[in-house]
């Protein structure tokens, strides 16, 4: 979920390394990391997120991932937020897996146990 909502300017640094915003808009923080499971070449990885052009800006750290949304319009976005980079189409985990270049396995056994698991049983 969603923990943090914020504006951004154009040329503001965001994040390690300090990569500047190329545009006014908004960001989100996600409390997920490379120690989560969410690697760090998931960097630039484009998408749509409520109707808007998305993507993931900067550095993945190690327990926060900065997500840039193409608005400046903040009635869109709460803290608590439900997100996801991919769900349980096969679509969009091809488009992740493409964008980031890699496989669904790789993804998968990537998610450490720091995330919960829940199983369904039929």
């Amino acid at each position: 979920k969603v923990i943090s909502v914020r504006k951004v300017k154009k040329g503001e640094p965001i994040g390690y390394g300090g990569h500047v915003v190329h545009k006014d808009g908004l960001i989100l923080i996600l409390p997920l990391g490379y120690a989560d499971g969410i690697l760090t070449y998931y960097s630039g990885y484009k998408f749509i997120y409520k109707g808007f052009s998305a993507r993931v800006l900067g550095r993945v750290n190690m327990d926060l991932t900065i997500i840039y949304v193409d608005t400046i319009d903040e009635s869109n976005f709460r803290v608590g937020d439900h997100f996801e980079f991919w769900n349980n189409t096969q679509e969009k985990m091809l488009d992740f897996c493409t964008q980031v270049k890699t496989i669904p396995y790789q993804i998968f056994t990537a998610i450490t146990t720091r995330v919960p698991r829940k199983y369904y049983d039929k």
